[in-house]
């Protein structure tokens, strides 16, 4: 079920292992990609590895995770998604989100990493705000 909803969102985020659950055997990037193809933003998380968006406009953007002392991960994919939205919404790329430019999908990764790179410095659920820029 949870499969043919992806398939009904205009922005779809999930993390390596979400995407190895959902379509077991295949590889992550190619189902990203597959997503994006039908004209939605798709954003892969990967812990520390970092992050990549995947969109109808061209060539996956990624960009490195921000370096922090981990403390505590509860939160950090919710603080990301979050923050994806918020820059979205800022920027006004919202409905076009599925046509964000490289340039844009790195900005917009940069500000959630750190987002959530202030979620998993902390313990608990209480992050230091992050300036937007």
């Amino acid at each position: 079920r949870l499969r043919e909803l992806c398939g009904l969102a205009g922005i779809v985020k999930a993390s390596d292992e979400d995407v190895l659950r959902l379509w077991p055997g295949a590889d992550p990037g190619e189902t990203c990609r597959r997503l994006a193809g039908e004209g939605r933003l798709v954003v892969l998380t990967r812990g520390s590895r970092g992050a990549t968006a995947y969109t109808r406009a061209g060539e996956p953007v990624t960009v490195p995770a921000v370096q922090v002392e981990v403390v505590n991960t509860i939160g950090a994919g919710d603080a990301f998604m979050a923050a994806v939205l918020n820059w979205l919404s800022r920027e006004g790329e919202f409905a076009r989100a599925g046509e964000l430019s490289p340039a844009g999908a790195a900005e917009m990764l940069g500000f959630a990493s750190r987002v959530a790179a202030s979620v998993v410095a902390q313990e608990g659920t209480r992050p230091v705000p992050v300036p937007v820029s």
